[in-house]
């Protein structure tokens, strides 16, 4: 669990990474002249700066999911759905089932 509790930092961190490269090719593009291309540059630079949140969003609700899960494995249950929950449990950490 501790590896996944880094890639989920790893992909915070990237996201961070991201949006500053994003901001400094606005700051780029912002100085040039305005030309068409210079102008539908800026569009998708703005068009992918605005997707940022959602990005964060979602690796945020990973997090999350991935809380409530290990809290629900610490949960006692009947003994006999435990065969059940146990395969439950392993389909959710198989990426190849989803």
């Amino acid at each position: 669990m501790l590896r996944t509790a880094a890639a989920q930092g790893d992909l915070s961190a990237l996201l961070i990474e991201l949006n500053s490269y994003l901001q400094q090719q606005a700051a780029v593009l912002a100085r040039l002249p305005g030309t068409p291309e210079i102008t539908r540059a800026q569009q998708a630079l703005l068009k992918m700066t605005s997707l940022m949140p959602r990005f964060q969003a979602a690796v945020d609700a990973l997090a999350r999911e991935r809380q409530a899960l290990q809290q629900s494995q610490a949960d006692k249950y009947p003994q006999e759905y435990g065969p059940m929950i146990e395969q439950y449990l392993r389909n959710l950490s198989d990426p190849e089932k989803r």
